[in-house]
Order: structure tokens, then sequence, then C-alpha cells
């Protein structure tokens, strides 16, 4: 099962996501609105970016930052651990 539309739109908006950064500490980054999000660094940079969903997650377009962002999220053990 894809989280696309309406499931996807629960789990995104008005939720806090940690990004592991694979250094032992998170970026969070918050949906505020169905198209704005923030990103904080654990240096305590801040990036606001405009948000869209995809097929299967989602694209960030970041203000002074990466040209984008594309996460995919899929339901279960997709990588069969």
């Amino acid at each position: 099962m894809e989280l696309t539309g309406q499931i996807l739109a629960v789990l995104l908006v008005g939720s806090t996501h940690y990004v592991d950064l694979g250094v032992g500490k998170d970026a969070v980054m918050y949906c505020a609105s169905p198209t704005r999000a923030f990103l904080r660094f654990p240096d305590g940079k801040v990036l606001v970016g405009d948000w869209r969903q995809t097929d299967a997650g989602y694209f960030v377009k970041w203000e002074g930052g990466p040209g984008g962002t594309v996460t995919r999220i899929v339901t279960g053990n997709a990588e069969k651990f």
C-alpha cells in the first residue's frame, strides 16, 4: 500500500519529523501547513521551504538551501529486514 492523498497529508501536516543525519544527530522537520515546512539542523540553522506531496512521499524546495529534497515514504518492511 502506498501512502498517498489524505493518508499522507494526515501523517505530514502538523507533524514533526526527525531526520537521522547518520552522525548520531537528527535534523527536525515540521510541516506547518499543506504547503510550508521548516527544517532545523543540530547546529541551529533553520531552513524554510515550500513542500508538496508526490505520488509516494513529498518534495521540498528550500529557500536559500538545497534545490529540493525528495522523500519517499512506504509502508511496511520495504528493505526486507
